[in-house]
């Protein structure tokens, strides 16, 4: 079976990220400080395109070949190593095995800071025909990539755990929200290969991606979370809005000169986590939501991100002797 997403995630002990002291009232570190898990989950990737002078007129939808996943993880000292793998006639096309999908994510959390690096590369896209029998046209020609990271404060990190909210990696003691504060910056690019051929010269297709789209933008979050710990301290349900809005600046010279160099965008994201933790094991729910619009030549680009996962976790105790000399 081919992976759809490897996870390389690193997190140093002691980090600079993280230099506000936190309340031991509120966050504990748990005495076994590594984990090993197991997970699975669905993640899908949908696009819209519309045109502002027919609105009137439905969107173009197109779909990355969506499927579920599962996948082991390994959390040892500061490194973090996860695989997985796309489970069998999951797909959101099974016709369409080649028009696959590739994540690839690096987060470091401190307390007050963090950074989630992310890249994302689509091959080939699915054109929805019948909606009610679920078929499917293939775009196998166009690639879409993106890349970036999201730069996270928060502003309660003495009483708020991030990572006690996300990864489980700490024990949050009490009730507690923080403001969040995030920016992201990021590369995003349509690629078409000019070997093949997309539907029509007139249609929306042709004239948004034989240009070969590319650009970068910078959207500014604000939004607030709140970890909502029950009495027991063991279960917890974590949810977070984030609302944004930036600029958008075209790299293509070619339609410079039809659209504006530089334009607004926004984009909403929405997280939530609940789960069990205790000292030996934790078990968790994900899920998450993010939209953003972007600006192409004749449409305006509508995306929708999601991911919704179940995850198993042992914690376990660091060996005595360090291995291959550095862990």
């Amino acid at each position: 079976m081919k992976p759809i997403l490897l996870l390389l995630l690193m997190t140093f002990a002691g980090s600079a990220y993280g230099a506000s002291q936190a309340d031991s009232t509120w966050i504990r570190a748990f005495d076994k400080d590594n984990n090993i898990q197991v997970y699975t989950g669905y993640n899908n990737t949908q696009f819209t395109l519309t045109q502002a002078a027919k609105q009137h007129i439905p969107g173009m939808k197109l779909y990355a070949n969506s499927a579920a996943y599962a996948g082991v993880c390994l959390n040892y000292k500061y490194l973090s190593l996860s695989y997985d793998w796309t489970l069998p006639n999951t797909r959101l096309s099974g016709k369409n095995k080649g028009i696959k999908v590739v994540n690839y994510q690096l987060a470091q959390v401190g307390r007050r800071l963090g950074i989630e690096a992310f890249y994302q590369r689509i091959d080939g896209l699915l054109m929805q025909i019948q909606r009610r029998k679920h078929k499917f046209d293939p775009v196998p020609n166009v690639t879409y990539t993106k890349a970036g990271a999201n730069l996270l404060l928060f502003t309660n990190p003495a009483h708020y755990s991030y990572n006690a909210a996300n990864y489980f990696s700490k024990w949050q003691q009490k009730t507690a929200g923080t403001g969040v504060v995030m920016l992201t910056p990021s590369y995003q690019q349509f690629h078409f290969h000019q070997d093949n051929t997309l539907p029509g010269k007139d249609s929306m297709l042709h004239k948004n991606f034989q240009e070969q789209p590319q650009w970068l933008t910078c959207i500014a979050y604000a939004g607030y979370t709140v970890n909502v710990i029950s009495r027991d301290k063991h279960w917890s349900i974590n949810p977070m809005l984030l609302a944004g809005a930036g600029a958008q600046y075209t790299l293509n010279s070619n339609f410079r000169q039809l659209e504006h160099i530089t334009s607004f965008v926004q984009s909403i994201q929405c997280r939530l986590n609940a789960g069990y933790t205790c000292s030996d094991f934790f078990a968790a729910v994900n899920a998450r939501y993010d939209y953003a619009n972007s600006h192409l030549p004749v449409s305006t680009l509508h995306a929708i991100n999601g991911d919704y996962a179940l995850t198993f976790g042992y914690r376990f105790h660091s060996v005595k002797r360090k291995l291959l000399g550095v862990l």
